[in-house]
């Protein structure tokens, strides 16, 4: 039996959880007839937050990882999990420094991580910049998702990688149902909010701009579906209905419930996402949907992938005219939802490809 530690957010947010799961399904899809099966441990990224990314405590757990678990690599992602964090200790999200990488010896596999950028907030420094070279450089395999992460990464590094959907994308097992609809009425908003005031600010998300959403949802009847703790403090002006209740968020939340939250998407006809993940569990589960930009990934992952004319820029003047107008055609305009769908098809055959692709490259170090 292989043994894997898989680092990543667990059990508090919904779209992460999705894709360190679909990661390992994926894996055991793909498994090899001559070879083992896995174990896969949890590694929380709360274990270096919790110590401010300290480079001995994150030598120390790998060192016992390795040593009195024996594990056979090193799984980085689902998720984000690159940006710039001056509050640790080196710097960024992720524990690694070069110091930190020299006590790993087994293989290290980056997969589909994300450079995470909002508008108006710091973007890597050139410690952290250095930092993600480091760990590209020390990794058998690294891949950044196609949300804009790899252009990002071209502007301070020459290596090469690759680039992947992100797992998030992939729902391929026979629980979930993938008919198109020829109407969509009864739909979801997925709201984003942060508490950091600079991150909100930058995600243009005013009173004014708050406003209109909240008369949005009321005029469309749209329930709100949190996919963190956070998303719960975003100021509605009325009670709001939730897809899941607040006080059941943190047991359904649970990593191993996984796959019970995200069957939640059935039970609706359409969504308007504002978070990443909200925009690429819809398109995975073929729920049609509208992506509320807010952060650069959500409108750069539209830009690359066919889904601008999905995409709402709230950075526009006229956005909430054009979020209006949008979903009125997704409801209304056959051939609009149609199209969703196509696009949507399209990209799923290329998608699958190329994770199975990258699965099997990670079978071949094992």
């Amino acid at each position: 039996m292989f043994k894997i530690a898989q680092l990543g957010s667990f059990h508090r947010n919904i779209g992460d959880n999705v894709a360190i799961y679909n990661i390992r399904q994926k894996m055991i899809d793909l498994q090899p007839s001559d070879k083992q099966g896995i174990s896969w441990i949890n590694l929380d990224i709360r274990t270096f937050h919790n110590r401010d990314n300290n480079s001995d405590h994150a030598k120390g757990v790998f060192r016992d990882l390795q040593e009195n678990h024996n594990i056979d690599m090193l799984l980085i992602g689902g998720g984000g999990l690159i940006e710039n964090k001056t509050s640790y200790k080196n710097g960024w999200k992720l524990p690694f420094t070069k110091e930190v990488l020299s006590e790993i010896k087994v293989p290290i596999v980056v997969f589909a991580a994300g450079i995470n950028y909002f508008y108006n907030f710091e973007t890597l420094s050139e410690i952290s910049k250095q930092e993600v070279i480091n760990l590209c450089e020390a990794s058998s395999l690294f891949s950044l998702r196609n949300d804009g992460s790899i252009e990002i990464f071209k502007t301070f590094s020459d290596l090469e990688v690759e680039e992947l959907p992100d797992p998030g994308l992939l729902f391929d097992h026979d629980i979930f149902k993938f008919e198109r609809k020829e109407k969509v009425v009864n739909g979801f908003f997925q709201p984003a909010w942060n508490r950091n005031a600079k991150q909100t600010r930058g995600r243009r998300l005013d009173n004014k701009n708050i406003s209109k959403i909240n008369d949005f949802c009321f005029k469309n009847q749209l329930v709100s579906f949190c996919h963190t703790k956070k998303d719960y403090f975003f100021p509605w002006n009325n009670e709001k209905k939730y897809v899941i209740d607040k006080e059941e968020f943190p047991e359904i939340c649970k990593f191993t419930n996984t796959w019970r939250v995200a069957k939640y998407y059935h039970s609706y006809d359409f969504s308007v996402a504002m978070r990443g993940h909200g925009q690429l569990m819809a398109i995975g589960l073929n729920l049609p949907s509208i992506y509320l930009s807010t952060q650069p990934k959500v409108l750069d992952f539209s830009q690359k992938n066919g889904f601008s004319q999905y995409t709402v820029d709230i950075r526009k003047d006229d956005w909430h005219q054009q979020l209006e107008e949008k979903t009125k055609l997704l409801k209304n305009d056959k051939d609009f939802l149609e199209q969703w769908y196509d696009i949507r098809d399209r990209n799923m055959v290329k998608y699958r490809s190329e994770i199975n692709d990258f699965c099997k490259k990670i079978w071949e170090l094992l």
